[in-house]
């Protein structure tokens, strides 16, 4: 069964609950006083707005995928997906279809990034089954720790890998700060920028491992780092094969096509491969 037939299953089951919920509305309704007929009537539309929400984005984080013999496609660039970049919902989708599809032993991932973390739990799930990755769109930012986890990994003719170092926006750490600061108890700002020092390293030393498991050169490494987040590096595919990155290639003196050139770095030769 295909990954949009089992999402609309699920959906359709889940509808059917809701459907069941509301047949015991209408016996509820003829058996028991109007306010506590009320009541539960309330808690039927709150749980079934619940089901729906859920069988929405299901549907929508599934559509992300699909399994052809033992390939599974991940493309988080398809039109109309609600949540069109790497999630921390598609582990659970990664997992999923890996132990459903115990056939599946390769993922060709095709994605411009997304969720550091949620990347870095994508990785250790795809190593955990022991699959191959493969590339022939993009892979880039946090897809390209996806691809890392790959037990043995392709780039193919044409294909592109891009990397930079972790980006967290403005807006976006003063809503976890808003969100999270009674919890935590970050008194003030500076409270807040502490834990942010810490936890940046937690993440950095997260990524350092993911290269160390793939027997990854730890400068480069260390160079995408120095990328900056509004920029992203294409390293040729000599640069990364010799940086063990690439582990199975089809034609090995074939650069990744051209892009836009802006200047750039300092310790690796990477100058010559980024784009804004």
């Amino acid at each position: 069964m295909s990954a949009t037939a089992e999402s609309f299953c699920r959906t359709a089951f889940k509808l059917t609950d809701v459907c069941q919920f509301v047949g015991g509305w209408t016996k509820l309704k003829n058996t028991t006083y109007a306010h506590t007929g009320e009541f539960y009537m309330r808690r039927l539309i709150t749980t079934a707005l619940i089901f729906i929400i859920s069988a929405t984005f299901s549907f929508a984080e599934d559509a992300k995928f699909e399994v052809e013999g033992d390939i599974l496609f991940y493309n988080t660039e398809k039109s109309g997906l609600i949540k069109d970049y790497v999630t921390y919902s598609d582990a659970g989708s990664f997992r999923s279809f890996l132990a459903q599809n115990p056939e599946i032993s390769t993922i060709d991932l095709n994605s411009l990034g997304g969720l550091t973390e949620a990347g870095l739990e994508i990785a250790r799930v795809v190593s955990d089954f022991d699959v191959s990755t493969t590339v022939s769109g993009e892979c880039s930012s946090s897809c390209a720790l996806i691809f890392l986890a790959g037990k043995d990994r392709q780039l193919q003719t044409g294909g592109l890998l891009g990397f930079h170092r972790p980006i967290w926006s403005a807006a976006g750490m003063e809503k976890h700060y808003n969100n999270h600061r009674s919890d935590e108890r970050w008194g003030d700002a500076f409270d807040f920028s502490s834990w942010l020092m810490a936890d940046t390293f937690f993440v950095a030393g997260k990524i350092f491992q993911v290269y160390s498991d793939a027997g990854a050169a730890i400068d480069f490494a260390a160079a995408t780092l120095s990328i900056n987040n509004d920029q992203v590096w294409y390293p040729s595919r000599n640069e990364l094969e010799v940086s063990g990155i690439i582990t199975s290639t089809l034609l090995t003196s074939t650069r990744p096509r051209a892009r836009p050139v802006s200047p750039a770095a300092e310790s690796y030769d990477i100058s010559s491969n980024i784009t804004e």
